[in-house]
């Protein structure tokens, strides 16, 4: 995992969302396996109030060398607190 030199502003800002956010409901099934699921939409729904109220917002970028290579594929989410620099948080898989 990589992270940006410092986290501390973006750690405090993921405490004060965990606070905020509860359950996300199952609004999905999955027509093989028959369980339900929440889907993506559900849950960016559920979370974009209380991640703004907290000053977080969440990009995800592709990775080029990432799927060319098809050897590792990096997640990324950089994180603007507030109009203050942006934080990093990046794993990947390999």
């Amino acid at each position: 995992m990589k992270t940006s030199e410092s986290i501390t502003s973006i750690a405090v800002a993921l405490h004060k969302f965990h606070g905020l956010m509860g359950k996300v409901g199952k609004d999905a099934v999955n027509p093989h396996f028959k369980n339900k699921y929440a889907s993506l939409s559900n849950i960016i729904e559920a979370t974009t109030p209380h991640l703004n109220a907290v000053g977080l917002s969440i990009i995800q970028l592709p990775c080029e060398s990432g799927l060319e290579t098809r050897k590792k594929i990096y997640i990324s989410y950089p994180v603007k607190l507030n109009g203050n620099s942006i934080c990093m948080i990046c794993s990947h898989f390999p």
